[in-house]
């Protein structure tokens, strides 16, 4: 018969010391609220910086500071990654989808600010809409005036 002292309550807390309490003494479920808030933080943080670098930077007229947000974002969202991998499923969870939320709503915010694609995309919708290809004129290519197919 097994004795009562070699049984322990979960089979993980015999191969991990660290579940039952820390070095500083903080229980497991004190150091998980800890991480979730710390994950929770980090993901408000990567929602503001990429809010302000939306509306403060471009690549035309402030360079430097599209890429020093950019760089800062990616710092906290690598920082987030480091964070989250020691919460539970549950709550990972819950976190992925407030912070991918919270990001997709901040690129909202602002307008395009790296590239005029969508302008020129909605352009061509505008003339397709009216009848005309929005593809090379006769004038852009000689040969299609001639009833060629493509320059």
């Amino acid at each position: 018969m097994i004795g009562t002292d070699t049984i322990t309550s979960h089979p993980r807390e015999a191969d991990d010391p660290g579940l039952t309490t820390s070095a500083d003494g903080t229980a497991p479920a004190a150091r998980t609220r800890l991480r979730v808030l710390t994950t929770a933080l980090l993901l408000s943080a990567l929602a503001a910086v990429m809010t302000f670098t939306l509306h403060r930077g471009d690549n035309h007229s402030a360079p430097g500071r599209l890429l020093l947000g950019y760089g800062i974002a990616w710092a906290l969202f690598a920082a987030a990654v480091w964070t989250i991998r020691k919460v539970p499923a549950r709550a990972a969870t819950v976190l992925v989808l407030i912070g991918s939320a919270a990001i997709a709503l901040a690129g909202l915010t602002a307008p395009p600010r790296t590239s005029d694609d969508m302008f020129r995309y909605a352009w061509d919708g505008r003339v397709q809409a009216a009848g005309i290809s929005p593809g090379p004129s006769s004038t852009d290519c000689p040969g299609r005036a001639a009833g060629a197919p493509s320059c």
